[in-house]
Order: structure tokens, then C-alpha cells, then sequence
């Protein structure tokens, strides 16, 4: 039997549990990455001559207003744009992908410690 698909509760929960765990900025990250794969998507259909540096800063501009919402304005924003089973695995990836690279620090840390011993 497979998990029950998430609703936009069981989302907020997991947010807010995450963003307790690896900082605030865990979502407006995540919202900017998004922003920022949507902004390199449109960049590569606009014609020749269209203004690109405007189209960058719209996205930036949108990311910023979405992450000024809060967090229960993010994760609505993130179930509109993925659907619900993909914002809960988005946030449970960035999750991942922040610990990774804590990991990767202290890794990194440690070796320099015993290479000074």
C-alpha cells in the first residue's frame, strides 16, 4: 500500500518541521531556485533582441514577492506551481540536498584538522 498523497496540511507541516531544521531560508531558497530554472527556460525561447536582463529581473523580482509572503505563501505558491506530490518532494529535496552539503563541510573541516595534527 503506498502513502497517502499529501495535502497542502501535511505540506506546511513538513515545511515548517524542515525550515526548523535547516534554517528560515529554506524555503525563499527554494522558491528562488525554482524562479531561477523558470528564468533560464524563458531565456531560451525568447527571440534574439528581447530584453533578457529585464525578463532575469521579473523572476527575481517574483521570487522576492512570493517569499515576502511567509511561509504558508510559499508552500501555497509551490502546490500551484508543482501540484502537491511534487512541492512535498521538492522541500523534502532541498532538505536532502542541505544536509549533503553540511556534511560536506564538516567532511572538509575534519580532514583539514587532521592534516594539521
Amino acid at each position: 500500500m503506498s502513502d497517502p498523497a499529501p495535502t497542502p496540511g501535511t505540506i506546511a507541516a513538513l515545511a515548517d518541521m524542515q525550515s526548523r531544521q535547516h534554517g528560515e531560508d529554506l524555503l525563499d531558497d527554494l522558491v528562488h531556485d525554482l524562479q531561477d530554472r523558470a528564468a533560464v527556460q524563458h531565456l531560451n525561447e525568447m527571440d534574439e533582441g528581447d530584453d533578457a536582463e529585464g525578463a532575469l529581473a521579473s523572476f527575481s523580482r517574483e521570487a522576492a514577492d512570493i517569499n515576502n509572503r511567509g511561509p504558508s505563501g510559499q508552500v501555497q505558491w509551490l502546490i500551484e506551481q508543482m501540484g502537491e506530490q511534487r512541492a512535498y518532494a521538492a522541500i523534502e529535496a532541498a532538505a536532502r540536498q542541505r544536509d549533503q552539503n553540511l556534511k560536506k563541510k564538516l567532511m572538509s573541516a575534519v580532514a583539514r584538522e587532521e592534516a594539521q595534527a
